[in-house]
């Protein structure tokens, strides 16, 4: 506990030297921090990713006076508007909560605070060239460390960063401690998590379905670059960023991320591109590849149409899914119009042996329905709705249509989705093609000036 006391110094230390640089780091740097790792172990749990959270708004608030946030980036916040509406949401499921004030209040907070606060520092900080540079930087350094570590899980079938963060932890296999990561060292359990006789990776995270799609998106902006010719940093290091991170998809070997993949290639190749001869060349040699050193990798695939495949990978059967929707609409039917508040169904399990069938769902749905009803679904579906418009202002539609369609698929598939991470993605996706348009223009105008002036 004492290394996760100084990192948190070190991080700290930064923000109070350079609060707008530590911000832009911090975004993707959280990805290294799951659940277990804890300033504080006896309840309320402080993770460390929590106490940043809270500490880095502090210190930019009094590290930046009025002269210098003019200098920042002063649009209008990007999620205004949803930040409003998810508000009222929230509150109002408070109002209706059969959970302790105390806890809905706190994990109301949280969410507030990491996917609305920094997000809306993020875009403050994310001002120019040179801070897209470090941000693109840091998500390549963190990419090779999460799709490294994943991959040498993969070959060892051992993950020595999680084993050390289970064992640093006090009590770590007690109830306390349910749910907040599923990882548990091989000396423990025998082996770790496998599918189809392939291991599944958990990198630094929680759970390997959320390193499958951390590894998708942050893999899908850097590619997005690629696609723009935008070389800000090394090439090769860009290019290794991808293949690793591309990497990493399949060392988490969850069905979720591989969806994703499947709809993000659309915003990133054409049709034509798709059935181009050579493109096919390629991916029959990687296809010959992987049916010979993983013969059972294809079964992930099948498994989405075929229930008795399903069940022989593990994970949830059509039948324990069948449970967890009966209970997520019992839940529902409760309070559907304003929901039971956050943190409800935790509460519930914990009083009713009837909803412990809801252990373990993954759809979004059935945690949004049950905890802020149907005003919350309507927010939900609003985010996409708002986020779509606004963001094919400056974004091509192609690539806002199909990054935005592969979120809703993968959150209806599973819950584990971080909205700090898409959300950032969106931010700084979009900070990269203004950028991109700023400088077109630039560039035209100093043609112009030249022009004129050797006329």
């Amino acid at each position: 506990m004492y290394l996760y006391w100084l990192i948190f110094a070190s991080i700290i230390i930064f923000a109070w030297y350079d609060c707008k640089r530590a911000i832009i780091v911090w975004m993707p740097l959280q990805l290294l921090f799951n659940d277990m790792v804890a300033l504080k172990y006896s309840t309320p749990i402080l993770t460390l990713a929590i106490a940043v959270n809270f500490a880095l708004p502090i210190i930019f608030y009094f590290k930046y006076g009025e002269s210098e946030k003019r200098k920042l980036n002063n649009e209008t916040f990007f999620f205004r508007a949803l930040f409003v509406l998810y508000l009222i949401s929230f509150v109002l499921s408070i109002f209706f909560s059969i959970a302790p004030l105390g806890s809905v209040f706190n994990a109301t907070i949280k969410f507030f605070v990491k996917n609305f606060i920094m997000l809306y520092l993020f875009q403050r900080c994310l001002n120019d060239n040179k801070d897209l540079k470090l941000f693109v930087c840091t998500v390549c350094v963190i990419g090779i460390l999460i799709s490294g570590l994943g991959i040498l899980e993969s070959a060892i079938k051992d993950n020595p960063v999680q084993d050390f963060i289970y064992f640093s932890a006090p009590n770590a296999g007690s109830e306390s401690y349910n749910g907040r990561v599923w990882y548990v060292p091989p000396s423990i359990r025998g082996a770790l998590q496998m599918r189809f006789n392939m291991v599944r990776a958990y990198s630094f995270f929680n759970i390997h379905i959320a390193f499958g799609i951390a590894s998708l998106l942050l893999g899908f902006f850097l590619a997005i670059l690629v696609k723009n010719k935008c070389y800000i940093i090394n090439k090769r290091f860009l290019w290794l960023s991808i293949v690793l991170l591309l990497s990493g998809i399949f060392a988490a070997n969850s069905k979720t991320a591989m969806v994703g993949l499947l709809i993000l290639l659309l915003a990133l190749f054409s049709i034509q591109q798709i059935f181009n001869f050579k493109i096919w060349i390629g991916v029959g040699i990687i296809l010959i590849v992987a049916l010979v050193y993983f013969p059972n990798y294809a079964l992930n695939y099948l498994a989405l149409f075929d229930s008795s495949v399903a069940e022989e990978g593990g994970g949830s059967s059509i039948e324990m899914r069948k449970n967890q929707f009966r209970v997520a609409r019992m839940l529902f039917e409760m309070n559907p119009i304003f929901g039971n508040g956050v943190g409800s169904i935790d509460f519930i399990q914990r009083h009713n042996n009837a909803a412990s069938g809801i252990l373990g769902a993954e759809s979004s749905w059935m945690q949004i329905l049950p905890e802020r009803g149907l005003l919350g679904a309507f927010v939900y579906i609003y985010w996409y709705v708002f986020t779509f418009k606004k963001l094919r202002l400056i974004v091509p539609t192609k690539i806002v249509f199909y990054f935005l369609a592969s979120i809703l698929i993968m959150e209806t598939a599973t819950g584990i989705l971080d909205m700090a991470l898409y959300g950032a993605i969106v931010i700084a996706i979009r900070r990269f093609y203004m950028l991109k348009h700023i400088d077109r223009v630039t560039e035209k105008y100093k043609r112009l000036k030249y022009t004129q002036n050797n006329g």
